[in-house]
């Protein structure tokens, strides 16, 4: 299955971990969310900075590139297709242990 799964899945269902983790390189995150938005430097990254996480609330918080990788990035990427993953994992576990519960925290 690892040849066939792109890397952001393969690093939460095989090594469980997820954006945002501090084992999770910034530079391969980037890398790996490429099929998802080409250049992922300007199109996710540069874009959010400064914009307000929620654009409706006057007082919200900025996008920072800490909140972008722990928050956005794991949110865009993960858990918005938490219901695949979910079951693409219950399949690569054949009824035995999850490696991973990351999806289950974002939900």
């Amino acid at each position: 299955p690892r040849s066939t799964m792109l890397p952001i899945f393969q690093n939460l269902m095989l090594r469980g971990c997820i954006p945002g983790d501090d084992n999770y390189e910034r530079d391969d995150i980037l890398k790996h969310i490429v099929p998802f938005t080409p250049n992922p430097e300007k199109n996710v990254i540069k874009d959010r900075i400064g914009m307000k996480i929620d654009e409706e609330d006057d007082n919200s918080q900025l996008w920072t590139p800490d909140s972008i990788f722990k928050k956005l990035i794991p949110d865009t990427f993960i858990h918005s297709r938490s219901l695949i993953l979910s079951g693409l994992e219950d399949g690569l576990s054949l009824g035995g242990k999850k490696t991973s519960s990351k999806l289950e925290e974002g939900s």
